[in-house]
């Protein structure tokens, strides 16, 4: 994406992914796929 860690750092996390969205394009779900909201356990086993 052509951005140094000075200009991450300026970021939001949220501004972060709203620009990768527009930078790489509107990822795709193949059809009849669905996705799940997370839950406190999914979260927790990612952080741990």
């Amino acid at each position: 994406m052509g951005l140094t860690f000075d200009e991450v750092n300026l970021f939001r996390v949220r501004d972060f992914l709203e620009f990768t969205d527009i930078y790489f394009g509107e990822l795709e779900q193949k059809q009849g796929e669905q996705v799940r909201e997370a839950t406190q356990a999914d979260i927790d086993k990612l952080l741990m």
